[in-house]
């Protein structure tokens, strides 16, 4: 099981001149951001195959696209 270091949390002060849509703009945004966090923390081998697919696409997209050739474009991918 992977363990992760402890965050300290900050406590934000708010300038008196920030509206209350501001305030709950920013207190959703950092809702946002623990959430993924928290998700990256669990489903971290998701992430990675989910990330590595998305790679394999792009190097084939690109492969296309660079090499017009069908012989060189086929030695390029199975490099």
């Amino acid at each position: 099981m992977l363990t992760y270091p402890k965050k300290k949390v900050e406590v934000l002060t708010i300038p008196e001149s920030i509206s209350e849509e501001e305030v709950f703009q920013q207190q959703r945004m950092r809702d946002v951001m623990l959430l993924l966090e928290n998700l990256a923390v669990q489903e971290e081998a998701t992430i990675k195959l989910i990330i590595d697919c998305l790679y394999d696409v792009g190097s084939i997209n690109i492969i296309n696209k660079k090499i017009p050739q069908p012989s060189a474009n086929k030695l390029v991918k199975w490099i």
